[in-house]
């Protein structure tokens, strides 16, 4: 089966590194290569704290999971 779907794993930025843009650069650079590769859709397992900051990284609430689909579909 070819399974295009991509799932982010233990992403942290230290705290004395956070709100620099670390996290949005890595988060755009995770998403970039996940529509290089045509994946149909991107999932995250976050605990609460980091909610807020993959809804600002274009992902949504769906079902239990916060998910990511390029814009273009």
């Amino acid at each position: 089966m070819d399974r295009r779907y991509g799932d982010v794993q233990s992403v942290m930025v230290r705290e004395e590194y956070r709100n620099r843009g670390i996290g949005a650069a890595l988060m755009a650079a995770i998403l970039a290569e996940a529509g290089a590769r045509d994946l149909l859709h991107v999932t995250v397992h976050s605990g609460r704290r980091a909610v807020e900051f993959y809804l600002r990284n274009g992902f949504r609430h769906h079902r239990q999971i916060l998910l990511w689909e390029p814009a273009d579909r």
